[in-house]
């Protein structure tokens, strides 16, 4: 997943008015009028995220006394019809239920060797990350309270059980790669000047205090910022902070969907001879 953020925001919008023209034909006063041209407007984001959206406005106008056809259902079909709507309304919000809830307690957050210099900088901020988003995330619980996980492990998981914990979890955090690039903006101009952060990582989850079942998923981002014609402290600082936020935000959504899926069957026996 790709996040593109910027320092500063501005906002560049085109015609606040939408104008309308009306024509009508000479032999009926309920012509509709002619569609209207397409509305533009550009968002800015620090010049890296631009996007221009052209919505093309249609006005209807009344509707012509001989244009309309009606449909006539018949008495008996209409009942039907209706609580069929009903139960078909009603089945996602029978199958959707809670999102299951888990303790995942982070071991510590390391870099694959070989990565450039520069990553050393990335896993305070990383580390820091994954530590708010694990003690903010709706899906995420606590152990406060609980048996002690090794000295009473069947107490433990009916504690669990009781507070609806789906799991317990301990994991590592793995950099696996990281770059840094600065770049002229525009190569014609040769001022301006464009700072690249891509970073991917991993996680490696198992189950505790019985090591039983692990998950293991990852999570990636890229920043663009535009930092003038000198690369800044704390336009470097914002750059990573920003991609240790995307990636370790992917990174959880792709574990808590790993999660969420069913154990798998268990390998069948050998047959005996």
């Amino acid at each position: 997943m790709s996040h593109v953020i910027g320092v500063d925001a501005s906002l560049e919008a085109g015609p606040a008015g939408l104008r309308g023209s009306r024509s009508r034909s000479p032999h009926s006063a309920h012509t509709p009028p002619t569609p209207m041209p397409m509305m533009a407007s550009t968002i800015t984001t620090s010049g890296q995220r631009r996007r221009t959206m052209q919505v093309p406005v249609y006005h209807a106008g009344l509707a012509r006394h001989d244009a309309g056809v009606r449909l006539a259902l018949p008495r008996v079909v209409l009942p039907s019809l209706l609580a069929l709507l009903a139960v078909t309304a009603a089945a996602p919000a029978a199958h959707a239920g809670k999102p299951k809830r888990y303790h995942i307690e982070l071991i510590e957050v390391t870099a694959t060797a070989g990565l450039p210099a520069e990553t050393a900088d990335a896993l305070p901020v990383c580390t820091a990350e994954w530590t708010k988003v694990l003690a903010s995330h709706p899906q995420m619980a606590t152990l406060d309270g609980a048996p002690d996980a090794k000295a009473a492990t069947k107490q433990f998981k009916k504690w669990l059980a009781k507070k609806k914990i789906a799991g317990s979890y301990r994991m590592n955090v793995e950099i696996t790669s990281y770059e840094e690039s600065l770049d002229d903006k525009d190569a014609s101009i040769n001022q301006e000047k464009r700072l690249t952060v891509r970073l991917e990582l991993r996680t490696f989850g198992e189950t505790f205090p019985e090591r039983v079942m692990g998950f293991a998923a990852e999570g990636s981002a890229t920043i663009k910022v535009d930092v003038g014609k000198k690369l800044r402290p704390a336009d470097r600082a914002f750059a990573i902070k920003s991609a240790c936020e995307g990636a370790v935000g992917d990174a959880m959504t792709a574990s808590l969907t790993k999660l969420a899926l069913p154990p798998p069957p268990p390998a069948p026996k050998p047959k005996k001879r």
